[in-house]
């Protein structure tokens, strides 16, 4: 055959082949998206019964891949695609089967390359668009099952429960984990192999161990087992010793086993004591003359948690047989281990060190809060291998400045909450409350991000907590709501941001007047007229942030909603109906009314945040558009600006006619390119203001290039050109950047509506969101205004440097 179809055939065989193993592996991918979100409906509408959930799902699986056609023939036949050539060219000079023939046709050729490879071209393209279609109808069905999934978790609970019982019957009923001290350093942090031939563990004399049990078979009916060291060298000061097992439990507060963490100073053997004894391991302690290192921190009362900003001063104490080399320090979180270096000891003779280290955390602070673990060590000149000696590891809570404000709102909320929940049917101070209270004085004095007027209005508040522990009756309770209001006030200055959360205090405020409603008026702690004022207040202070939130969204969106809202006050209306009812003894009737309300109310709120995000998705869509649109206009002047620079390629080596010939053709498209390019500058400069300077600096290079080239100066024509391509290039990339940051941020969780219902408002518990978080543009934002109140060059200047290390 014809090398010119046998080649066509071979390179379509080839590709078909590599999108038939595509296809069957979109396939099965496919099916297994369809069979895992089958199984979580089913678990969903039958949770009950989440085997018949795991039948479906495998037997869909097993349906769907017998559909899947693995073995279909996909090659293309000669025979076939001659005469699928010669159909679709009746009117060819010479048919395929006759060009195909010869392996020499000469010119032939030409009559048929073009149309091989436009029938090439089509079926890449049609295979190309089955694979899309395949590819395409996964998504639907893997975003479904991501959030059907954790909806589904609790149906199959029980499943995963027995799963861990029964592989818990092989898995081994005690083990033994050597935390560290092992002799061979490899050892460490692994566990010990206790059904092994060899039954000695040689471990260091500064060691730990973890014993844990996880069978029922050393139970002892009289309480936990317990392990007994009974050394292996007698004399007058050895004795044995016994220590208990601690008790361990799973997230569902079942038992799961004990285990207990200890060390051994020599050579012992380890039994396990209970119903049956048994001997566990026998160590065997090897004394090397290794450093002997403490650690402790310097000073009896520390803050917890640490200020990173702060040093931590450690006291490190080294004795050794041999000189010492260098000491060190090892710093462990979750994330990773570090080293820093405290001294290269050059004196060759030194065998002791002490000093006081100032160890700076900051540098390995990779959240706002977190727990290090650090331990302190030595290496010596022992030969022929150099010995290390560790202390025992002490473990810090730091937390960065920003951590420490997140904590004290964290802990204000909780305060909150705390007296939400005692306001309606307490006459007495919880001691939580109390303890609260001396956290959160504690986290205040730590960060920066409480002015000296937040300090004064938290120590009031303290101060009221506390003086409220010697009240009972109405004046605690009026005093609890004081506080409550106080703290709500306070809150809300510094969460402005959370305007969500704040809509919904106002059911924990309905459920209160409800049950207060279900006592009689001289059994209530509070008069309900005292309430309804404190809520009449809290909704005109709602009432002013709605306005505030239904501007920004624009005049054109409307709110059917809001008019009604905002001029008849329905919600302030209806809390003195709820008064006056109470006052003529229609309890029932009130408690409709607050469900009347209720309702009302979430309904309103709803529609306000279903068109703030339908706003807010809106703008980032048309922020991603025009960004892809200003990407494709910056790629076409930039191919454009790529064409004028290669006209004047080389300008020094060519001759002034030639490139004076070249410069009448490129100045149009220069112009041209400045024109389109400058009706750009303003939309990048909004969408991008990187992209915006670049591209303005394009500009002016292109503007150059008019200049020098109409002067005749075109080597000068020719560098300005070449910088204006490099700055478009920069241009369409920080363009590309901000698109993928938009994206990110658009992909950023953000506050969603709980499930309010009206009618359970009466009479029940409504589970709100109380925990307030702030938004780390918000710290930035407490920052500027600083900067802008701050007078003098010395306080400007701290503040220029705060900022630095703070936002860096």
């Amino acid at each position: 055959m014809n090398k010119l179809f046998q080649n066509a055939i071979d390179d379509l065989n080839k590709f078909k082949r590599k999108a038939h193993i595509i296809y069957v592996c979109l396939s099965f991918t496919r099916a297994l998206c369809i069979a895992a979100l089958i199984t979580p409906i089913w678990a969903i509408v039958d949770p009950n019964n989440p085997g018949m959930a795991i039948i479906l799902g495998l037997l869909s699986l097993l349906i769907l891949v017998s559909f899947i056609s693995v073995h279909r023939s996909y090659k293309i036949q000669p025979t076939h695609f001659l005469f699928h050539l010669d159909i679709l060219n009746p009117t060819s000079a010479n048919s395929p089967f006759y060009v195909s023939a010869f392996k020499e046709t000469g010119t032939v050729d030409d009559e048929w390359t073009s149309r091989i490879n436009r029938e090439i071209k089509r079926i890449r393209a049609l295979e190309t668009r089955r694979l899309t279609a395949i590819a395409g109808s996964m998504v639907v069905p893997f975003l479904a099952t991501i959030l059907l999934w954790p909806k589904a978790y609790d149906a199959f609970r029980g499943i995963f429960d027995d799963a861990r019982g029964i592989s818990s019957l092989f898995s081994p009923v005690e083990s033994l984990y050597v935390i560290s001290g092992a002799k061979d350093p490899e050892s460490d942090g692994k566990p010990f192999d206790l059904n092994g031939s060899k039954q000695l563990l040689e471990l260091l004399p500064q060691n730990m161990l973890k014993f844990s049990l996880h069978s029922t078979d050393l139970i002892s009916g009289q309480g936990s087992p317990s392990i007994e060291i009974i050394p292996t060298e007698k004399n007058a000061n050895t004795l044995n010793s016994t220590i208990q097992l601690s008790p361990q439990f799973n997230l569902e507060g079942k038992p799961i086993g004990w285990s207990v963490e200890f060390s051994i100073s020599e050579s012992s053997e380890i039994f396990a004591r209970g119903d049956v004894d048994k001997k566990i391991v026998r160590v065997k302690i090897d004394n090397p003359p290794v450093p002997i290192v403490s650690l402790n921190i310097e000073g009896n009362s520390l803050p917890s948690p640490w200020p990173d900003e702060m040093p931590l001063p450690l006291k490190i104490k080294v004795d050794a047989q041999n000189p010492l080399k260098k000491v060190f320090f090892k710093i462990r979180t979750k994330q990773k281990e570090s080293y820093e270096n405290v001294s290269a000891i050059l004196n060759e003779t030194t065998l002791a060190f002490e000093q006081i280290y100032p160890l700076s955390l900051e540098a390995h602070m990779q959240e706002d809060i977190m727990e290090f673990e650090i331990i302190a060590a030595a290496v010596d000149n022992a030969q022929p291998q150099p010995l290390i000696g560790q202390s025992h590891p002490i473990v810090v809570k730091v937390a960065s400045a920003y951590g420490r404000y997140k904590a004290a709102l964290t802990t204000l909320s909780r305060i909150k909450t705390a007296i939400d929940t005692l306001a309606d049917n307490t006459s007495k101070m919880d001691p939580e409350i109390t303890n609260l209270a001396n956290e959160a004085s504690k986290q205040s004095e730590t960060t920066p991000f409480f002015d000296t007027l937040d300090r004064m209005n938290l120590e009031g508040i303290f101060r009221e907590i506390h003086g409220a522990n010697d009240l009972q009756g109405q004046e605690f309770t009026r005093k609890m709501l004081d506080v409550n209001h106080k703290l709500s006030e306070f809150l809300y200055e510094h969460e402005s941001l959370d305007d969500r959360e704040r809509d919904r205090d106002f059911f924990i405020a309905m459920r209160t007047i409800s049950r207060i409603l279900e006592k009689p008026k001289s059994s209530r702690a509070v008069p309900l007229s005292n309430l309804i004022n404190r809520l009449t207040s809290f909704l005109d202070q709602r009432n002013a942030r709605w306005k505030l939130r239904v501007e920004r969204l624009g005049d054109n969106v409307k709110l059917p909603q809001w008019p009604k809202i905002r001029d008849g006050k329905p919600f302030h209306r209806g809390m003195a109906e709820i008064s006056k009812l109470d006052e003529d003894d229609q309890a029932n009737e009130s408690q409709n009314q607050i469900v009347k309300i209720t309702n009302l109310y979430k309904a309103w709120i709803d529609e306000l945040e279903s068109k703030e995000d339908e706003i807010r998705k809106k703008k980032e869509q048309e922020q991603q558009q025009g960004l892809a649109n200003a990407r494709n206009e910056l790629r076409d002047i930039q191919q454009k600006q790529d064409q004028i620079s290669s006209s004047l390629d080389r300008a020094s080596q060519r001759s002034k006619e030639d490139l004076e010939t070249k410069w009448q053709s490129a100045r149009p498209t220069e112009n041209s390119n400045i024109k389109q390019a400058q009706s750009l500058l303003d939309q990048l400069k909004q969408l991008s203001p990187n992209a915006g300077e670049r591209l303005k600096g394009a500009i002016e290079a292109m503007e150059s290039t008019i200049v020098s080239g109409n002067s005749g100066n075109f080597s000068e024509a020719e560098s300005f050109s070449d910088m204006a391509g490099r700055l478009l290039r920069d241009a369409e990339q920080s363009a590309a950047r901000s698109q993928q940051q938009q994206k990110e941020r658009g992909r950023r969780k953000r506050t969603t509506g709980d499930d309010y219902f009206g009618n359970t408002i009466v009479g029940g518990d409504v589970e709100t969101k109380t925990e307030y978080n702030v938004d780390p543009r918000y710290r930035e934002e407490i920052l500027r205004n600083a900067g802008d109140e701050s007078d003098g060059d010395g306080d400007k200047t701290l503040l220029d440097n705060y900022l630095r290390q703070i936002l860096r």
